[in-house]
């Protein structure tokens, strides 16, 4: 059994032009884009840092709003995520009951980076209200 591997931000790079055939052969014509997100779009991915791409379908099937998996590979955790633009902008960038902190993130485009650089360029209506808001619902968690 092989344990966790460190990778150069170069390996990751290599590891994701391994991939990027097998995700467009996954999704087929439903493919709109694919970006990567987190440590390595920032530039800041360390050693034993994992890998998280984001595939951008239309449409997805009814009644889904996202699917995603993870695989260690070769060492390194390797996450896909899939989703709708719409679904990304209301689960991940937008701030809602489901928010998390890492929608202020950026997406590195692959696939599609017109596509891409319109979702980066997304702004949050009323965003210090929603802050605001996310902060009360959650300051029992922080007491």
């Amino acid at each position: 059994m092989q344990g966790i591997k460190a990778y150069t931000h170069a390996e990751r790079q290599q590891v994701i032009e391994e991939l990027l055939p097998l995700i467009q052969r996954k999704f087929g014509d439903n493919l709109v884009a694919v970006a990567v997100t987190a440590s390595f779009a920032r530039g800041e991915d360390a050693a034993y840092s994992d890998l998280e791409l984001i595939a951008f379908v239309e449409p997805m099937p009814a009644g889904v709003q996202r699917g995603g998996m993870g695989r260690i590979r070769d060492g390194m955790l390797v996450e896909l995520v899939w989703m709708t633009g719409a679904a990304y902008l209301a689960s991940t960038r937008d701030v809602t009951g489901s928010w998390y902190i890492a929608g202020s993130d950026t997406l590195l485009p692959l696939i599609n980076a017109p596509f891409v650089d319109e979702l980066n360029r997304y702004q949050v209506e009323r965003l210090r209200e929603k802050c605001h808001d996310q902060a009360r619902r959650h300051w029992y968690e922080v007491q």
